[in-house]
């Protein structure tokens, strides 16, 4: 909480691929990037060359700067449903596939039936393999982006984070996590 509380975002010399997410934990510096995300995990197969690196804009507001509209509501949606942002309206396959997204990729809160338009990216990437997207910068992505909610909800990618903040030293693993205690009522 301590290190995402004091984050900032550096887009270095060539974003969205050199974007750093910075904060400290117990007065120490700990940096996000995409070589500090493969030191914990190989998420990404492949080289940095493969993956589309798309700018957090065109992520959250402008998909069809990534993919035309139509290609992907063709791929995505039921043709007899049209393009409601619903659940319902989703080929089946792509409802199973949201689910994983909701749940490990693009993690949220709220209503669990309607689909948002940053979703439909990563679904037409996953059913279509024409857009390579970089796991390690959506999870950037999504850390940044919970970082400048007003009310934040939902930290994503928790235990990445922990991971990350042992391997770069500012987390001892030997600390413990904060644990409530169980109260106990009398009757």
């Amino acid at each position: 909480m301590e290190w995402l509380s004091t984050l900032t975002k550096n887009d270095g010399s060539d974003p969205p691929g050199t974007v750093t997410l910075t904060g400290k934990v117990n007065g120490k510096p700990a940096t996000m990037s995409l070589a500090s995300l493969s030191q914990v995990a190989k998420f990404d197969s492949k080289a940095d060359s493969f993956y589309t690196f798309i700018k957090e804009d065109d992520y959250y507001n402008d998909q069809k700067k990534i993919v035309g509209e139509n290609v992907m509501y063709s791929e995505l949606f039921l043709p007899d449903k049209g393009i409601a942002m619903k659940r319902d309206n989703l080929k089946p396959l792509v409802r199973v596939l949201l689910s994983l997204v909701v749940s490990n990729v693009a993690p949220r809160l709220g209503d669990m039936m309607g689909v948002r338009k940053w979703e439909l990216v990563v679904l037409f990437a996953l059913m279509t393999g024409q857009v390579h997207l970089s796991f390690r910068q959506l999870v950037m992505l999504h850390i940044w982006q919970s970082r400048n909610k007003r009310q934040k909800k939902l930290i994503p990618h928790t235990r990445l984070i922990s991971a990350f903040l042992r391997k770069q030293g500012v987390v001892l693993i030997s600390e413990k996590p904060f644990e409530k205690l169980h109260a106990t009522w009398w009757c």
